[in-house]
């Protein structure tokens, strides 16, 4: 039986009823924007850019992060887990698959995507594998992240 992200369903639903207002802009021209957006952001990891990543985060204290069951709230707190990157440059890599985009109207995206990410530790690499999710919204001409919830999968 098919689980359904129920908290995210309905804030896609809750995003796209009240969006209406703001510029105008094509569903396919959404897509594009927030499919390079996640692909700027995997590159962002895969250096260890904590600077950069964080100004991908919408600067908001009800901004949300989850990672494997444990959530974060609030840009100052994600900016602290984040730092878990620092000096990780050039071992760690982030490989999205597929990158699906729903845009939720004009200022909206829901993004779904399967990742690969290979951290390299005494010439082994770890591969992990799982999927993310980012709810976006474009404020002032930017995109921003204002909820991302990764899960990976069990290794063996």
């Amino acid at each position: 039986m098919a689980r359904f992200p129920v908290p995210q369903i309905m804030l896609a639903l809750a995003l796209l009823a009240v969006d209406g207002c703001g510029s105008w802009q094509s569903s396919a021209g959404v897509r594009i924007e927030a499919q390079q957006f996640t692909q700027a952001y995997g590159e962002l990891e895969s250096k260890a850019d904590v600077a950069a990543i964080m100004e991908l985060f919408k600067r908001e204290p009800d901004v949300t992060f989850v990672v494997d069951g444990e959530l974060t709230r609030g840009w100052d707190a994600i900016h602290t887990s984040t730092d878990e990157l620092v000096g990780k440059e050039g071992r760690y890599k982030v490989d999205y698959g597929s990158i699906d985009v729903t845009p939720l109207g004009n200022s909206h995206a829901l993004v779904v995507a399967p990742y690969t990410k290979t951290a390299v530790a005494d010439s082994i690499a770890i591969k992990m594998h799982g999927a993310l999710t980012l709810v976006l919204e474009k404020k002032d001409g930017r995109w921003r992240i204002i909820h991302q919830h990764e899960s990976s999968q069990a290794t063996d």
